[in-house]
């Protein structure tokens, strides 16, 4: 990173209504679900679907910065630009609610991106403590979102201009 100025543009929040104990293995992740997945990489399926799945604790309503990439940068570097860890990582029950209240294409801020197809991505800490990165793509074709790529932050792959980056 050159350090000549930020790549990541605030484009607005969204808030994220409380939730109870959220566990992975009782959600309905299929097509007809509320969230409108319509497929899950295979390292998104063993992360936070397979064997108990994950479970996380009951949350507050909480507000999510939502920012635009304006050049290409690897997750790491994105991550510590939004404070590290602790502020880059989103809970999964929070992603599945976003994504659930954009499953039909309701305007907000993540349909909206997708309108030239990057992808929205979120940091997202699995069963053992790992930061994997989520990305999520909605499908104008199949009119559903999925989830590919899915792999952690500390690999060399790029996020690209445009991409949206969702975190506390």
């Amino acid at each position: 990173m050159d350090g000549c100025h930020n790549p990541l543009r605030l484009t607005g929040t969204v808030t994220v209504p409380a939730t109870g104990e959220f566990r992975t293995i009782e959600q309905d992740w299929s097509v007809v679900g509320p969230a409108n997945i319509g497929s899950k990489d295979d390292v998104f399926k063993q992360a936070f679907l397979s064997g108990k799945g994950l479970v996380e604790d009951p949350i507050e309503q909480t507000a999510l910065r939502v920012h635009r990439l304006t050049r290409v940068s690897t997750e790491d570097q994105v991550t510590d630009m939004l404070g590290g860890n602790a502020a880059a990582v989103t809970r999964l029950s929070q992603m599945f609610r976003l994504l659930g209240a954009q499953a039909n294409e309701e305007d907000g801020l993540l349909v909206q991106c997708l309108k030239s197809n990057p992808c929205n991505i979120f940091f997202i800490e699995d069963v053992e403590g790992v930061t994997l990165a989520v990305h999520c793509y909605w499908s104008r074709y199949w009119r559903r979102w999925h989830i590919r790529d899915t792999h952690p932050i500390t690999s060399p792959r790029k996020l690209h201009r445009s991409d949206r980056v969702i975190s506390r």
